[in-house]
């Protein structure tokens, strides 16, 4: 209202806006806040535009009502001031807390008058035409307020002997709210004492017949014995001046008890938990009608679970004006607190007088329920350490709320909402360390802050313990204490402060579990990877895998073990906060002897093995091209083999930092066998998926374990699993280095099966260095030792090679025999991967011979399949093919952009000489296109990588197109330079290709020159 006038506002997202800021009247209101109030839970992506529009339309419509700029912007939100005579509801709470001070001072009359004015302010339901339910929360606290008014004014009116004059005031308000004894009451006596006792009986019958209705109760005792007062004629109910009914029903007559604990002065973020909480004490949020509201919030110990509770306590307050209990129900000291102890905290804080309070906890808990019946009662139980301590403190009427925190689920509590508690996402743990120790100087600091927060693994306790200590610290510098932190060995003892310690608050916990519990916890510390997978927890405790999982489900429960989001996998993970494990591994070092540390460890590093060599198998259609040593598997996991590794390729990813974790921590215990035997079984991951610096790093770990161990065998295979790393990256002379050496150890240990697989890595090298005969003969004796072993597809990955060889050749009918030989045995053992690498020779073999069709549709079928694997080096592969098919085909758009992808994933893959050979055929692409300085930059980077790679035979190749280059720009000299490099470099690995290569560059020169060219080739 404007100048005695009244101002609509006009659309609904305005006047929510204007509810919501007038809620919270000289008071930020959040912005996300004010969009929850206009969309619920379903905002548009505008939404925070479209409240910002809202705003600057509020802003115009009150400054032209005379108000000016009253809505100001204030981070996080908006702000409205309003002096206090300008807002109603600030009015009426006026006059309402004026009315009391004088009932109290015994003046009834001028009590009376100022419960007059603040009724004079209402008009019904506050709010009702805006149906946004976090108005409606404020509104519901509103017509609380004005209906306890109502009540409490009529109260004082009947005591003056008025109850002729509230009569229909009452019959309207009873119609209203039906179900409030109090009303029902008063209006019983009113009716009784005008002469009206045939409709004060029938008062009560209509309320009996509401109540057992709406309810399945029948009225309070209150309204049971005002009727037999009317039926028996009792006089207290005609004396004008009785307090019979205040005596009774009226809220004054006993304490209200106020036992909140302050709300926490800096609680920081969680906007959207405290919002939803918020919702939950709105009519809406109810889940059953008629049900007490119970909330209950779960999450590990320090998480700020109690100043959530607090926060949303004090928030909601309002709406129980009958007061708020408040008990803590476990502490260092005491332990459990008994409910039966709580029991009697309330019911004399609640104005029962102790020798009225019974011993038994039943007859506690059924007069507790009974004096809070008809009481509007906020009860607030923090730290519950089970349902059984709350079960008893539960109100049976929903007039009550309560708020629930605990270190477990506590999923038996009956019609509970259930809210899960994590740590502080970076940038509010950031926040909240801020306003501890000053917005300064966490700027002075930012990195050093960053630090802290990630150090203390964004649980709340710890930063407020660290934010205490710094803040105590002025002469401190961040960094300096970010670097104490840093040492593992003694961050909890750092995170203590004035009786505060992260230690202490774990450790309350960590009593509360049962034996085999603790130990699991203590053990999980001893695992080298940030998350795990479920059956770890049967490893460690050497037990079966069933009750393994209920432990760990445990410790689920109580917060110390989170469930990882795996995005749908079908393999659920788990992992420990950080502060939780420096706790663990203390408690490790103090109860587990080094010997069971060692057994459990080993249990589990055996477990990786057992399902890294099954994933393999499953991948490769057997136990294929992959050796072998004497650590000892887990043998007890082999009933879920099967299950766990379903998908191979996606349990290797998931299992990829345990995997790492696992050969770290097997090098590190001296355990050479584990290390060497987990590092190698890996590469089936890291080869498919390109992760070559986990294949270096895991090697580098487990060569050095092997050396110090002595262990010839598995120094022997992580040699030659290293050299085949090194061969396809383009490094020969240091994998033939390597390789070399691991076929003198396998001889030494007469391993012949890993004499074979090192052999078909040589053959590799010889013939990319295009010593082909050579090749061939490393490939045959290869072959033939694989064959005697039964590794069937490392024999299909030979005949693959020897057929390469034949095409190099010429020799298509050997080359075609081969890969067929090869393409039954991956149908046979339902290989798809080494398939796609033989089908990929026989589009080669098809390029060759001209059929350009069947290449095309063999490359297409393989590039089908390895996208299929998400196996991105296969990709690189068929696209560099698909690429030299499309420039056949005379599409050179077409084949630049495949060839440009296939140079990209090749060297991201590391794999040197595929990314050469994209470059050589993009020279080649460039200078049919009539682009030659684009087709020289490429065709050099190609010659410098063949060069790096000593592959002779890729070398010429590349010389040659660089001579054809060099003849289109009419460079003579330099194209039979170009041409007779790369004539040597075919004759000295006795290519076939060299006097071919001769005879074309010296009719090339002819038919540009002449004469002259002929003697420039020779």
């Amino acid at each position: 209202m404007a100048d005695g006038q009244s101002r609509h506002i006009k659309g609904r997202r305005q006047q929510v806006i204007l509810a919501m800021l007038l809620q919270a009247a000289n008071k930020v209101a959040p912005i996300t806040r004010l969009v929850d109030a206009v969309w619920a839970d379903n905002p548009p992506s505008t939404a925070r535009s479209q409240v910002q529009i809202g705003i600057s339309a509020l802003r115009r419509t009150l400054k032209e009502a005379g108000f000016g700029d009253i809505i100001v912007t204030q981070s996080p939100g908006y702000l409205i001031r309003v002096a206090d005579d300008q807002l109603d509801a600030t009015v009426f709470e006026a006059h309402v807390e004026e009315a009391r001070r004088l009932v109290g001072l015994g003046q009834p009359e001028a009590a009376i008058s100022a419960y007059r004015r603040a009724l004079a302010l209402t008009q019904g339901p506050a709010l009702a035409d805006i149906d946004s339910p976090l108005v409606q929360a404020t509104a519901n606290r509103l017509d609380e307020q004005r209906i306890v008014t109502h009540e409490e004014c009529i109260e004082l009116e009947l005591a003056l002997g008025r109850h002729n004059s509230v009569i229909a005031e009452l019959g309207e308000l009873v119609a209203e709210y039906p179900l409030r004894e109090r009303l029902r009451a008063q209006q019983m006596v009113a009716l009784s004492r005008a002469g009206r006792p045939g409709e004060a009986l029938h008062a009560y019958r209509d309320a009996r017949d509401t109540s057992v209705e709406e309810l399945g109760i029948f009225p309070g005792e209150d309204l049971q014995e005002i009727e037999h007062a009317i039926l028996t004629g009792d006089e207290s109910l005609h004396s004008p001046l009785s307090s019979w009914v205040s005596d009774r029903l009226s809220s004054d007559s006993a304490p209200t008890p106020r036992m909140l604990p302050a709300a926490p002065a800096d609680f920081t973020g969680r906007s959207s938990v405290s919002d939803h909480m918020l919702r939950l004490f709105t009519p809406e949020g109810s889940r059953t009608a008629n049900a007490v509201k119970l909330a209950a919030v779960a999450g590990p110990g320090g998480v700020g679970k109690t100043a959530l509770i607090l926060h949303t306590a004090h928030a909601i307050s309002e709406q129980y004006p009958d007061g708020q209990l408040f008990a803590r129900l476990q502490d260092d000291q005491r332990g459990l607190v008994d409910p039966a102890y709580l029991l009697e905290l309330f019911l004399r804080a609640l104005g029962v007088p102790a020798n009225a309070i019974p011993p038994a906890l039943e007859d506690r808990a059924a007069l507790y329920r009974s004096h809070i019946a008809s009481h509007r009662l906020l009860i607030v139980l923090d730290d519950v350490a089970s349902e059984q301590q709350v079960l008893p403190l539960l109100p049976g009427s929903d007039t009550c709320a309560v708020l629930v925190s605990s270190r477990q689920r506590l999923t038996g509590l009956p019609g509970a909402h259930h809210v899960e508690l994590g740590v502080l996402p970076a940038d509010e743990a950031l926040s909240l360390m801020a306003r501890m120790v000053g917005q300064r100087r966490v700027d002075a600091e930012v990195e050093a802050a960053h630090e802290i927060v990630e150090l203390c693994d964004g649980l709340p306790l710890a930063l407020r313990i660290i934010g205490a200590r710094i803040a105590a610290r002025p002469h401190r510098s961040l960094a300096r204490i970010a670097n104490r932190l840093s040492v593992e060995e003694s961050r909890l003892d750092e995170l203590v402060h004035d009786g505060l310690a992260v230690r202490a608050n774990i450790l309350l916990t960590y009593k509360n579990l049962d034996e085999m519990t603790r130990c699991l916890l203590r053990r999980l510390a001893l695992t080298q990877t940030p998350e795990f997978p479920g059956w770890i927890a049967a490893a460690l405790l050497d037990t079966d895998l069933t009750t393994g999982e209920n432990v760990l489900d445990n410790l689920v429960e109580a917060h110390l073990v989170d469930v990882v989001d795996t995005h749908g996998s079908w393999l659920p993970r788990f992992r420990m906060h950080d502060l939780v494990r420096l706790f663990a591994q203390e408690q490790l070092h103090d109860e587990d002897g080094p010997a069971e540390a060692r057994d459990a460890v080993q249990r589990a590093l055996g477990g990786w093995l057992l399902l890294a060599e099954a994933a393999h198998s499953r991948l490769y259609g057997g136990d294929y091209t992959v050796l072998h040593g004497d650590a000892p598997r887990w043998k007890s996991l082999l009933t879920a083999v099967d299950d766990l590794t379903l998908a191979p390729m996606e349990w290797f990813l998931q299992e990829r930092p345990s995997l790492l974790g696992a050969v770290n921590q097997a090098a590190r215990m001296g355990l050479d066998e584990h290390c060497w035997e987990l590092a190698v079984t890996s590469v089936t991951l890291f080869e498919a998926k390109g992760y070559f610096t986990d294949w270096r790093e895991t090697h580098r770990l487990a060569l050095a374990e092997t050396r110090r161990a002595d262990n010839r065998r598995g120094q022997a295979a992580v040699l030659n699993s290293l050299g085949s790393l090194l061969a396809t990256s383009g490094q020969s002379e240091e994998a033939r280095f390597l390789l070399e050496r691991a076929q003198v150890l396998f001889d030494e240990v007469n391993d012949q099966y890993g004499t074979a697989l090192v052999r078909r890595n040589l053959a590799f090298l010889d013939r990319l260095a295009g010593q082909l005969d050579r090749a061939m003969n490393n490939y045959f004796h290869s072959l033939q030792q694989l064959r005697l072993t039964g590794d069937h597809i490392g024999g299909a990955h030979v005949l693959n090679g020897m057929a390469q060889i034949a095409l190099e050749q010429g020799d298509h009918d050997n080359a075609k025999g081969w890969l067929e030989e090869a393409l039954v045995i991956c149908a046979e053992h339902n290989n798809h991967r080494v398939a796609a690498q033989v089908r990929h020779r026989l589009g080669e073999m098809y390029l060759q011979r001209d059929d350009v069709d069947a290449a095309d549709e063999t490359f297409r079928s393989v590039l089908a399949t390895v996208r299929e694997a998400e196996d991105q080096l296969g990709i690189a592969f068929a696209l560099e093919a698909l690429g030299r098919v499309r420039i056949r085909q005379d599409r050179l758009s077409e084949a630049r952009e495949l060839l440009l992808q296939a140079q990209k994933l090749s060297h991201e893959a590391g794999n040197q000489p595929l990314s050469a050979r994209a470059l050589l055929s993009l020279g080649i692409l460039h200078e049919r296109r009539g682009e030659p300085h684009t087709a020289s930059r490429y065709l050099t980077e190609a010659l410098v990588l063949f060069e790096q790679m000593g592959a002779r035979a890729w070398l010429g190749q590349t010389l040659e197109a660089l001579a054809e280059l060099h003849l289109h720009q009419g460079d003579q000299a330099d194209a039979a330079a170009r041409g007779q490099a790369s004539v040597d470099a075919l004759d000295s690995i006795g290519s076939r290709e060299a006097g071919e290569l001769r005879r074309r560059l010296a009719a090339r020169l002819l038919e540009n020159r002449g004469a002259p060219g002929q003697d420039a080739v020779n």
